[in-house]
C-alpha cells in the first residue's frame, strides 16, 4: 500500500523554495524593477549627445535617400560648432538655393552639444566656419567624420561612408581640444 504525503503551503521538508516563497520573490523584484525602470529609462534618453548624433546621422541618410529618389545633387551646409544643417540643391541656372522641402531638420544638435570638427576625404579639417558635403544624384558622396562633443568629456564620431547609406556612430577614445 502506498503512503500519500499531505503537503501544506509554504512548508517543506526539502531544501528549497516553495511555489509561494518564489512567487513572493519575483513579486518584489517585479516591483523593484517597476521603480528603477523609468529613472533609467530618463537617463538613456536624456543624453543629448546621443539624441544629437543619431539625429545627424539620420539626416545624413535622409539627405542620401532624397538625392537619390530625386536624382539631383544636393549639398549639406554644416555650420561649426553650433551644428546649423542646411540643405541646398541646383535650380535650372546652376546657382545653389536652400530647399524650403529639406530632408533635415536646421537644428539637428541638442542644447549643449557642439560639432568640434569635420573631416572630409581630401580636404583639410573643418573646425569653424562651415564644411560642405556633397551628395551626387547617385547618393555617393565623400567619405567623412564628424566629431561631436557634449556637456562633459564624451565625443561621439560619425562616419560616413562614401557609397553606401550608411553613417557609423561610436564612441571617440581620441581626446582633443576645439580651438
Amino acid at each position: 500500500m502506498a503512503i500519500m504525503r499531505m503537503w501544506k503551503a509554504g512548508i517543506s521538508d526539502d531544501e528549497g523554495f516553495t511555489l509561494l516563497e518564489f512567487a513572493i520573490v519575483i513579486v518584489i523584484l517585479g516591483i523593484f524593477l517597476g521603480l528603477a525602470y523609468p529613472r533609467i529609462q530618463k537617463q538613456m534618453a536624456g543624453d543629448p549627445l546621443r539624441e544629437s548624433s543619431t539625429k545627424l546621422a539620420e539626416g545624413i541618410r535622409r539627405v542620401r535617400v532624397f538625392a537619390i529618389s530625386n536624382g539631383r545633387l544636393l549639398r549639406l551646409r554644416i555650420t561649426l560648432p553650433r551644428g546649423e544643417l542646411k540643405v541646398e540643391a541646383t535650380d535650372a541656372g546652376g546657382e545653389w538655393l536652400e530647399m524650403s522641402d529639406s530632408p533635415i531638420k536646421k537644428e539637428a544638435l541638442a542644447e549643449g552639444v557642439r560639432l568640434l570638427k569635420v573631416r572630409i576625404r581630401g580636404d583639410k579639417d573643418i573646425d569653424e566656419g562651415e564644411a560642405i558635403l556633397n551628395f551626387l544624384p547617385s547618393g555617393e558622396t565623400r567619405g567623412s567624420l564628424m566629431y561631436l562633443a557634449g556637456g562633459s568629456d564624451k565625443v561621439r564620431t560619425l562616419i560616413i561612408h562614401p557609397f553606401l547609406n550608411h553613417v557609423e556612430i561610436r564612441d571617440c577614445r581620441v581626446s582633443f581640444q576645439a580651438s
